[in-house]
């Protein structure tokens, strides 16, 4: 009931058991009553796609090609599948991720020879051969597919459509390639629908280079690290739609529009005046005023989108800029500084500029003339709601199908208030947390049906149910009528969410025919395996040993001088963005225990230093000049748990929203800087990540990731062979730790 109240009071909604209540225009969802939110067939691949991209028609009634491994590339995998002519629909008989090195997925990549050559010489390279691409993660099996790396659209590739898929960067390659989707090369006719994509170091999607009609819709975007950006639609994109999307912990570009249209003086773009349309979306805790941000001679639509301030924001500052040579339409959009539609559609704008302190930011007018579109920009069409709409089916229906914990995390911090920009935000309790039970029922006769819900949760309670009625509407509420538009076969999806944001995801096949009772059944799941992302055999890519303090230390207490010189250093740590290692003496990292409480000492170099400003609102820069501590009881498995060291010595836990933590006994950190040098220690409480026993012979697994500048993150262990090539990451999950043996 907790997470039940404060939704309640944070969203000004009521959410029940038995529905999610839908204010505005629409009306109300109430037991035995529903909206239906229409969306638009314009003829796209599947019912339901819209906006610019909804043109993509993907495989367009090509082949079949299975994908029947988790490998990087061979046959059987989703590489061969992608590098072969021809339309074709990609389906799994597997599930689990796919995990990429330093090897993009590069849709398009057979054709780059022809297409480098034939565009240098300004010649016409025809069309690419690998086009008409469909590929669907919601084929495979729970919990679906998850891509660990990124994916790159290019070459001239056309009417690619990615569906229920998540693409998470794993930090194996170096920021400037870190997006999850980044589309370029004049790519024509993309559709990215139900996709999550995370986790990424530099903007999460980047369409640029005279690509177009392109839609991202139901994605989740969430950067992560310093640059850990939301999207940027670059230098020469145009007429690309984001809609019904959720923004989550975004260090800044939520999105940015524009990108360097007008700026190049060495090459002219054919859409001088690119239109993007920004419509329905959700956006949550930006960092400070990293918001939304239009320039360089765009042509934007902004209709409907809600804004909340998070932990890590500024609500008082404004959310939406915009440079003087570009044009916006703003029209009922929900933000802190325009909590309600009676205002001014500006209240909540103004231009790029400098605030009082000389931090970037945006500031409110005056206004120079021809900023403001007073009549919106023609864009594809897509069904518009509300802004408080918007938020709910948002909530409810966004991500990659089935949700897994990661995303439901995402949620409950959306739904709690909680979380903090550039951190994944997982926590134990969301890998914990049961997923719901949910079944679905249908009666009628003729094209009018009946469908109705029964759902329970064990851990929590079901806060809504989501219809995709498969005829390109969703629908919400506990029972819900709806007319299908002819006679035919349709699949009904149910999604009940709990109150941490985890769902239930169950489907009805529904036969429908005119003046007789509608047929039902439950369709059948996809078949496959589901393969464990840590393989039978894995081993940890480092170990090392900790040595035992002679006795157990009182808590105010830190090992002495010259126990710390019996310590093996953990060595090598390694740039993340080039993969150099780091010279010892720049960085010196040691362990010790006793028993009861793990400690680490830090000794880092810090050639660009500098101090954390002063927090306002939440503002705190924490990744210059930190550390990120990730521990887990168990090498290889979940849970795992996450804190932050900054210069200042102040320690946070993985939940990252509570800037007033204070460390239960007997948790201690001793931080100083010294010129260049930093001195950190740190005493961590085996209980405080789930170690039950520290005897000897037992062991815990360790990451460690020291934040020196924007693109100086060096991290510990190193992975990989010298054979295979080794490189580091930046992701948290445990099969990536180090393995700590203690003595």
């Amino acid at each position: 009931m907790r997470a039940l109240r404060a939704a309640e009071e944070r969203w000004g909604i009521a959410v029940r058991v038995s529905t999610l209540m839908l204010t505005g225009v629409s009306g109300i969802l109430a037991m035995g009553l529903c909206v239906a939110v229409a969306q638009e067939e314009v003829g796209g691949a599947f019912p339901g796609a819209q906006g610019f991209g909804a043109g993509a028609r993907g495989a367009s009634g090509g082949q079949v090609i299975w994908v029947t491994n988790l490998e990087s590339d061979g046959r059987g995998s989703l590489r061969e599948a992608l590098n072969t002519e021809g339309p074709r629909i990609v389906k799994f008989r597997v599930a689990g991720t796919i995990e990429l090195k330093r090897d993009l997925i590069r849709i398009g990549w057979p054709f780059r020879s022809r297409w480098l050559e034939k565009t240098r010489a300004r010649e016409d390279p025809g069309p690419n051969p690998y086009s008409y691409v469909t590929v669907e993660g919601g084929s495979a099996p729970p919990p679906g597919i998850t891509i660990s790396g990124n994916v790159h659209i290019g070459y001239g590739t056309s009417h690619v459509v990615l569906r229920h898929l998540r693409i998470r960067d794993n930090g194996y390659v170096g920021r400037s390639g870190s997006d999850c989707i980044c589309i370029t090369d004049g790519c024509r006719h993309i559709m990215v629908d139900h996709c999550s994509l995370e986790w990424a170091r530099d903007e999460v999607v980047n369409p640029w280079g005279e690509c177009s009609d392109i839609t991202f819709q139901w994605c989740i975007f969430q950067g992560y690290g310093p640059h850990g950006y939301g999207p940027l639609n670059g230098a020469g994109s145009d007429r690309i739609t984001m809609h019904h999307c959720l923004f989550a912990h975004n260090m800044g570009r939520n999105p940015r529009i524009g990108g360097n249209v007008g700026r190049l003086e060495d090459r002219s773009f054919p859409n001088r005046n690119p239109i993007i349309d920004v419509r329905n979306n959700l956006i949550y805790n930006w960092h400070n005023v990293g918001c939304t941000a239009v320039d360089f001679a765009a042509f934007v639509n902004l209709v409907g989108n809600y804004y909340v301030a998070g932990p890590s924001s500024d609500p008082k500052r404004i959310c939406i800029s915009v440079a003087g040579d570009s044009r916006l339409h703003l029209a009922g959009n929900i933000s802190p500084n325009r909590p309600a539609n009676d205002l001014d559609e500006w209240a909540d704008a103004g231009h790029h500029g400098r605030d009082e302190r000389g931090n970037y930011a945006a500031i409110p007018g005056p206004w120079e003339h021809g900023l403001r579109a007073e009549e919106p920009f023609p864009a594809a069409p897509v069904t518009t709601h509300t802004a408080e709409e918007a938020r709910d089916l948002v909530l409810a229906l966004v991500g990659a199908w089935p949700r897994d914990a990661i995303d439901a995390g995402i949620m409950r911090t959306v739904l709690d208030g909680t979380g903090w920009a550039g951190v994944p935000n997982t926590i134990p309790e969301d890998l914990a947390n049961q997923r719901p039970t949910a079944a679905a029922s249908a009666e009628g006769t003729g094209t009018w049906v009946t469908l109705s819900a029964e759902a329970s949760d064990r851990d929590g309670e079901v806060i809504s149910y989501a219809w995709d009625l498969g005829d390109g509407q969703v629908v919400m509420g506990e029972s819900v009528t709806h007319d299908y538009p002819a006679p035919g076969e349709y699949t009904a999806a149910l999604l009940a969410m709990d109150d941490r944001g985890m769902t239930a995801l169950t489907r009805l096949k529904l036969t429908v025919a005119d003046g007789r009772p509608v047929a039902s059944e439950p369709a059948a799941p996809p078949e496959g395996e589901h393969i464990a992302r840590q393989p039978a055999g894995g081993e940890p890519p480092a170990t090392a040993e900790v040595a035992r303090l002679a006795a157990q230390l009182p808590a105010e207490k830190f090992p002495p001088a010259d126990a710390w010189q019996t310590a093996v250093p953990l060595s090598p740590f390694v740039f993340q963005h080039n993969w150099r290692q780091v010279p010892d003496e720049e960085m010196d990292a040691r362990l010790l225990h006793d028993g009861a409480r793990l400690y680490l000492r830090i000794i880092s170099d810090d050639p660009r230093p500098q101090e954390i400003r002063q927090p306002h609102a939440g503002a705190e820069r924490w990744f210059y000049r930190c550390m990120e501590v990730c521990l887990a009881p168990t090498w290889g498995t979940e849970p795992w748990f996450h804190y932050i060291v900054n210069v200042n010595g102040e320690l946070h836990e993985g939940r990252m929203f509570d800037r007033a933590w204070d460390p239960p006994e007997p948790w201690q950190v001793e931080s100083r800087a010294e010129g260049n040098r930093w001195y950190l220690e740190i005493a961590i409480p085996f209980s405080g990540f789930g170690v039950d026993s520290a005897g000897p012979g037992s062991s815990c697994a360790l990451k460690l990731a020291r934040y020196r500048a924007k693109d100086e993150i060096l991290i510990w262990p190193l992975e990989g062979s010298e054979a295979e090539g080794q490189y580091v990451t930046q992701s948290c999950e445990p099969i990536g730790y180090g393995q700590l043996l203690l003595e």
